[in-house]
């Protein structure tokens, strides 16, 4: 099954006539070399690169939080003492990194994913990119073997936010996860929970999904 003008519009409420422009072409490419070329395998990506891209409006990770969003966003990185309290001493720090987005990606992406410590710089380089976010040194070195052969996403994190790179990120999330089979079992919530390592936005994927199955 190919992917059509029609059916991307109609699964994606809101995509705007540009964004259809730049991605459809690089989805009908790519999606069916992958295999994701089934009403359910279709219905289930969609809806899922949907709410992670907002429609294919965000291919980069926002990280411009106030004091409170990072709080909420970030609360285990903040709570020193893991008691599950904020307190005064502990938010200082959310106080002195909040609306300085590359300050706050080094801090909360830090040491994890092969990112190297705060200073390094390493969680603002690799921040997440691409229609399913790629996040951390180690999954850029393992998705640009998968999409180049080479390392060259390293010296270059920010090909991920072209529109065919950004496809094929997401292509190499899905393989790896093998999330096909998940969505011939028709299972969202295990889908949801790979893809985001939680239940976020559940409710929205859940809608889209049933939105992208009337297209399919």
């Amino acid at each position: 099954m190919t992917l059509n003008n029609q059916q991307l519009k109609g699964c994606m409420k809101g995509i705007t006539p540009q964004n259809i422009e730049k991605y459809l072409p690089y989805l009908i490419q790519i999606l069916p070399k992958y295999k994701i070329d089934t009403p359910l395998r279709l219905s289930h990506y969609l809806s899922q690169i949907g709410h992670e891209s907002a429609n294919f409006s965000a291919y980069r990770e926002n990280m411009n939080y106030s004091e409170e969003g990072l709080i909420s966003t970030f609360k285990s990185d903040f709570d020193i003492n893991k008691d599950k309290v904020i307190s005064p001493t502990e938010r200082v720090k959310a106080k002195k990194l909040a609306r300085k987005p590359k300050e706050i990606a080094d801090f909360v992406y830090a040491n994890q994913n092969g990112n190297g410590n705060e200073s390094t710089g390493d969680g603002s380089k690799y921040i997440a990119r691409g229609a399913i976010g790629v996040t951390g040194e180690l999954n850029y070195l393992e998705c640009s073997k998968f999409i180049f052969g080479d390392d060259r996403l390293l010296k270059n994190p920010e090909l991920l936010e072209l529109p065919q790179w950004s496809i094929m990120a997401s292509v190499w999330f899905w393989t790896k996860h093998n999330l096909n089979s998940l969505a011939d079992k028709d299972n969202c919530k295990a889908i949801t929970k790979i893809i985001n390592g939680g239940y976020n936005g559940l409710d929205d994927r859940i809608a889209r999904l049933n939105n992208c199955k009337r297209y399919f």
